[in-house]
């Protein structure tokens, strides 16, 4: 009886062995955005941040300061972040700037142990990398839930798990804040919340996706995002002054993430057609 009870454990080791997903030798496993699972065989020591929205990935890369040193290269975007990222790092002139739009045969030659990318990026550099045996990670950073996640996968590729929850606690803290100060008004307001551009007086704007942090802050809100239905998919939608007219908003907000705002919105205010709103 005990031999068999003895077997049964043997073998039950067995199985579990033959069917763990998880290979030999593997350091680490992490789930990213895209709800892939990718193992690393170590900590990576050559990390490369590039595609759309690099600044805000950069930003949250250095919240582990310790870890610096592992950022080999990154993109230079429009939102470029070298003056900021110069005043906390000593060593940021050591990295490498990769050009605008930096595609995989930029890329490959760094030998990168991993490319950071958001989810958007998939199709356009990202599965080219991984052909090519180089590991990516994909974060999202849209909404509360998904940055936190974002904020684990990379702590936990920096090795750096217990600062990733100092870091959430802080949101969380940040949030909760923020949610004991909003003051829910029975009348639904209807809002419109622009990204626009400013070349030679002339204006052009776009809505963000149906699913983008900027729509969720505003249903958070519980106002009614206008543009929704007109931003179903991933991105940036164009949107001209006939379809802001006919939304017809109660307030409208303007971003721009040049740092232009507020004369774009002192120039709309003088602007003849915008003051028929």
């Amino acid at each position: 009886m005990i031999k068999k009870i003895i077997y049964l454990i043997v073998c039950g080791l067995m199985v579990s062995c033959i069917n763990s997903p998880i290979n030999e030798g593997t350091q680490f496993v992490v789930q990213d955005a895209l709800e892939r699972t990718i193992e690393f065989p170590e900590y990576p020591e050559r990390i490369v941040i590039v595609g759309k929205q690099t600044p805000m990935l950069a930003n949250f890369f250095y919240m582990f300061p310790l870890k610096e040193n592992r950022l080999l290269a990154i993109e230079n975007r429009s939102q470029s972040p070298d003056k900021f990222l110069k005043m906390i790092d000593n060593g940021y002139e050591s990295k490498l700037i990769l050009e605008k739009g930096a595609g995989v045969e930029q890329i490959a030659p760094l030998n990168p142990d991993l490319v950071i990318l958001k989810t958007s990026m998939k199709e356009e550099i990202g599965t080219g990398l991984e052909e090519v045996g180089i590991p990516v990670i994909y974060v999202s950073f849209e909404d509360i839930e998904n940055i936190y996640n974002d904020i684990r996968v990379i702590g936990k590729v920096l090795d750096e798990e217990k600062r990733a929850e100092e870091i959430i606690l802080a949101y969380q803290n940040i949030t909760s804040e923020i949610n004991d100060q909003i003051k829910i008004d029975s009348n639904v307001k209807n809002v419109l919340l622009l990204q626009s551009k400013n070349i030679d007086q002339e204006y052009s704007f776009q809505v963000p996706s149906s699913s983008w942090l900027q729509t969720k802050m505003i249903e958070k809100l519980q106002s009614n995002p206008v543009w929704v239905s007109a931003a179903l998919s991933g991105g940036w939608t164009g949107v001209n002054f006939e379809q802001i007219l006919n939304w017809n908003p109660d307030d409208i907000f303007v971003i721009n993430y040049r740092g232009q705002s507020i004369e774009i919105t002192k120039g709309l205010k003088n602007n003849e057609l915008w003051k028929s709103l």
